[in-house]
């Protein structure tokens, strides 16, 4: 680990001179105190500032006097009171060098020359003017933070609404089905079985009767077929890698930090490994004849309410029946949303809802509807 410490730069704000060196705590043209702003705004030494470093004991004592000090009543900036600052008393107020008043004298009192009346108490604007940037970043990362938490509160807080039912909706399919033979397959011979045909549309057993069988392509498989040779890379060191760090001392001076470290490189090496190859599986696949209700026809009566009707189909015989399909939707609405949720219930459910039955709606904050109820605590 090695260091350097070099002076800043900074511009006065009053006259406009600039590359002003850290050292200095006055600008040298016109004498104004360096203020907070000026030594938050401090640019870090150059390349050519750190290859002439702090060497002489003094200047380096002041460079490690630790962070300055901003008086209280003049903003001006003040040396520190660091390990390599000189001895002093440590229960010793430190004195502005700019107006005389002490490091815990905000209005002036005990300040050589003249005393100005006090200026009205501002807290927050004060602590915000002398805070450094480290300590603004940290308040606006605090707050954002605690805004953050809020609105998360917020969002998922949820509350209840009364809306209504807006419509009664039902969809019935009437299919006509038919007892027949259909081709299907599978991997591997299924077990054959007699058809035991329907009487009066029930009492059926599909029947299995194979009727070829044959070796397919089922799948690929992995096999070791020797040995070959590939391009790797392997990692080395190679020397030594140098990273650096600069560091704000907080009274115009900055010190770079740097350390090495094993830096590695990689290299193409050629390795020896086992060869995979893939061949093909064939598999057994057998295609068979059975049976199944089959839809030969179907017709669809759709319909608000509770006049519920189905269109007719006549089975014939017993190698026919009739099935049934329903859907029964309740829509509720809520404030201007005449259809802000929609359901599919079952019938029984169905029968007991009317429009205009009052509903229960939960609203997440941010997220919308979260559930919807009855009113009257039913289904």
């Amino acid at each position: 680990m090695s260091e350097r410490t070099a002076w800043g730069r900074w511009d006065c704000s009053r006259c406009g001179k600039v590359d002003i060196s850290g050292k200095y705590k006055r600008c040298p043209a016109c004498g104004d105190p360096r203020e907070q702003a000026e030594l938050d705004a401090m640019r870090p030494p150059t390349a050519s500032d750190l290859a002439a470093p702090i060497l002489d004991a003094e200047e380096l004592a002041l460079a490690r006097s630790g962070a300055d000090w901003i008086c209280g009543f003049c903003g001006g900036t003040n040396q520190g009171r660091g390990p390599d600052a000189p001895p002093l008393d440590p229960t010793a107020p430190l004195i502005c060098g700019s107006c005389g008043a002490s490091s815990g004298d905000a209005t002036g009192h005990g300040k050589t020359g003249p005393v100005l009346p006090e200026a009205p108490a501002d807290p927050g604007g004060s602590w915000w003017r002398r805070a450094t940037r480290k300590s603004r970043a940290l308040a606006i990362v605090g707050v954002l933070g605690l805004t953050g938490f809020a609105f998360a509160y917020w969002a998922t807080r949820t509350s209840e609404h009364v809306g209504h039912v807006t419509s009664l909706t039902y969809v019935h399919i009437t299919q006509l089905q038919r007892w027949s033979d259909v081709t299907r397959g599978q991997w591997g011979r299924p077990a054959e079985r007699l058809e035991v045909r329907p009487v009066g549309a029930k009492g059926e057993t599909a029947g299995v009767q194979v009727t070829s069988c044959s070796q397919r392509h089922h799948s690929n498989e992995s096999y070791a077929c020797g040995t070959e040779t590939y391009t790797d890379s392997e990692s080395y060191t190679c020397g030594t890698t140098q990273s650096c760090s600069m560091v704000n001392n907080g009274n115009g001076s900055f010190t770079e930090k740097c350390s090495s470290s094993p830096k590695t490189c990689t290299r193409p090496v050629t390795r020896t490994r086992t060869k995979m190859c893939t061949r093909p599986v064939y598999r057994e696949w057998c295609d068979y004849r059975t049976q199944e209700w089959s839809v030969v026809e179907s017709r669809t009566a759709e319909g608000q309410g509770h006049d519920l009707r189905w269109e007719t189909l006549h089975a014939m015989g017993d190698l026919e029946r009739i099935a049934h399909v329903n859907t029964y939707t309740v829509v509720s609405g809520l404030d201007d949303d005449p259809a802000a949720h929609t359901q599919t219930v079952p019938r029984e459910a169905y029968d007991k809802y009317a429009v205009g039955d009052a509903m229960i709606f939960t609203l997440q904050n941010v997220g919308g509807v979260q559930g919807v109820r009855r009113a009257d605590g039913g289904p």
